[in-house]
């Protein structure tokens, strides 16, 4: 028997289902090393987090897939409250309760901080060999800190208005559903383009925001139909008031270090020392003030004074104006070269 759930705030029509048994094959080893790669795991939780996971075309391909399970872009999925050491593999989608945060470290230190009220999912070839990774976010807010040398150096990052790409760097994308995508830039750089339309790719650069409008219908006309409104690409300096959202929308309360496991602590102790590699190659002014402060590191305090860094050289509020030629790269097809090489679409 099914049950049919609509949740209206998410957005998604989830079927949950009894669980059936079967016969699953077990992952070689080079599915294992890869996992062990591309995995992450969660670290910090607050409130109520989902982990959909085991995906599957059907459920009796997964007997130890307890339920329940959900029903998601055709695949089934196991449905679990998140908790501090699961792990996060391939396929696998994250959601966050309004309230709820989380955040998820990889072995090298790169990680994502989900912001409250968030669903995305990630994925990679593991045929490809080459780093593919690709997230889904479907809504919501996440902040993501990615070396640019390490397994996700060729990170993609696909909303319902926007196309990211990502090598290296400390950003954050909000998707509104119905309204589109805002991407703004902390360090590195991020190559952003509409998902629709033939509007130029943008290569966004640290300080600066890019707004991807959601497509919509125009006015009317008598005795005809409403043409689409194509996405655009709006460039602006961030903000203070919008830094200020951004440290709302990605800190989370640190678990103190003795409550932590040996593995949970030893992906935290990487983590701080992924981000300060990235603070120290593309801020070594902030870097040098964090080195000489004799205070033990967290992940926090070093996002954290990363945004107040930022904050220093920001306008005061948005006037969502244009930059100038001078402020950024030319809209060129060198950025889609860059970001979007066409073996990693």
């Amino acid at each position: 028997m099914k049950t049919h759930w609509n949740n209206q705030f998410f957005g998604l029509s989830l079927v949950f289902v009894a669980s059936l048994g079967a016969v699953s094959g077990l992952a070689g080893a080079d599915e294992k090393k890869e996992a062990d790669t591309q995995a992450g795991t969660i670290t910090q939780t607050l409130g109520t987090v989902q982990l959909f996971t085991q995906p599957m075309k059907k459920i009796s391909e997964s007997p130890e897939s307890p339920p329940p399970h959900a029903l998601f872009e055709g695949m089934y999925y196991s449905v679990k409250t998140a908790k501090v050491g699961d792990v996060v593999e391939n396929g696998d989608i994250i959601r966050t309760a309004p309230g709820a945060k989380a955040r998820v470290v990889y072995q090298n230190g790169d990680q994502f901080n989900v912001g409250s009220a968030t669903s995305y999912k990630i994925a990679w070839n593991k045929d490809s060999g080459k780093s593919d990774v690709r997230i889904q976010l479907m809504y919501g807010k996440i902040r993501g800190i990615i070396s640019k040398g390490g397994p996700r150096n060729r990170l993609r990052v696909r909303t319902v208005s926007a196309t990211m790409g990502v090598r290296g760097t400390d950003f954050y994308i909000f998707e509104s559903v119905g309204k589109g995508t805002e991407v703004s830039v902390l360090r590195g750089a991020v190559g952003v383009k509409p998902a629709a339309g033939k509007a130029p790719a943008a290569e966004i650069k640290a300080g600066f925001s890019a707004a991807v409008n959601a497509a919509t219908s125009a006015p009317a006309v008598s005795g005809a139909n409403p043409p689409l409104v194509q996405p655009s690409i709006e460039l602006f300096k961030t903000s203070k008031q919008e830094i200020q959202e951004i440290q709302k929308a990605s800190e989370i309360s640190q678990v103190p270090v003795a409550q932590q496991s040996t593995t949970v602590a030893a992906l935290e102790s990487q983590a701080v020392q992924t981000t300060l590699n990235d603070i120290k190659e593309h801020d070594p002014v902030l870097y040098s003030k964090i080195q000489a402060a004799p205070a033990a590191l967290s992940v926090e305090d070093l996002n954290r004074q990363s945004l107040q860094a930022a904050v220093e050289q920001a306008p005061v509020s948005s006037p969502r104006r244009k930059p100038k030629k001078s402020e950024l790269e030319d809209l060129n097809s060198d950025v889609y070269q860059k970001y979007f090489p066409k073996d990693s679409e």
